[in-house]
């Protein structure tokens, strides 16, 4: 998964997935990096119970909670090394796989998702500590969710730097902090990444 590998977990890390469910994402992380600490959260109790039956299963490590990452928690501020956004998004990137998306999204759908996205960065970017990192994915290709979003975030955050990607994602431009994966360029499902570091 390249939103995994761009995270770039390290031992005694302190990682939050803080749109988790299903929880493949924090299984994978904690594949690669087993001596992390990892927190995934998930707005909805049933889909926390699936992610802990996913953790047990896998035998992962996580501490999995029900918690709303548009809701500011002030105890949470600077105590993550790396906050990972995998947001809730249109869906338009793996269409092909879900054609009914394409029947049933409308244009204010896109509007009303791309505000809660802005929330959910605004709100979790302050749990990032110094020197942590923040990523940021949709598995979308609707630019307002995707690079609007990013040139937003840059412009709210200043404190928030870009940091290269194309280590992690072989399809990323050199130097660039973020990427847009294509289903007809790059194969698979489309996809947009970014990734901050935190002054």
């Amino acid at each position: 998964m390249a939103v995994c590998r761009t995270a770039n977990v390290k031992a005694s890390m302190r990682v939050l997935d803080c749109c988790a469910a299903p929880g493949g994402k924090t299984a994978y992380l904690s594949a690669l990096e087993p001596n992390a600490c990892f927190e995934a959260w998930d707005v909805h109790e049933h889909r926390v119970r699936l992610m802990e039956e996913t953790f047990s299963r896998l035998g992962v490590k996580a501490q999995a909670r029900a918690a709303d990452a548009s809701v500011d928690a002030p105890e949470l501020y600077e105590k993550f090394d790396v906050v990972l956004v995998d947001a809730p998004c249109s869906g338009l990137g793996v269409a092909f796989s879900k054609p009914d998306i394409r029947h049933s999204l409308k244009r204010e759908d896109i509007a009303s998702l791309s505000a809660l996205q802005r929330k959910i960065l605004d709100t979790v970017c302050a749990y990032v500590k110094p020197g942590g990192a923040l990523v940021y994915a949709t598995c979308t290709i609707a630019r307002d969710e995707n690079e609007a979003n990013a040139d937003w975030f840059e412009t709210a955050h200043p404190e928030f730097e870009p940091d290269d990607i194309s280590p992690y994602v072989a399809a990323a431009e050199k130097g660039s902090g973020r990427v847009q994966l294509f289903p007809h360029l790059h194969g698979g499902e489309g996809f947009f990444i970014a990734r901050y570091v935190k002054a």
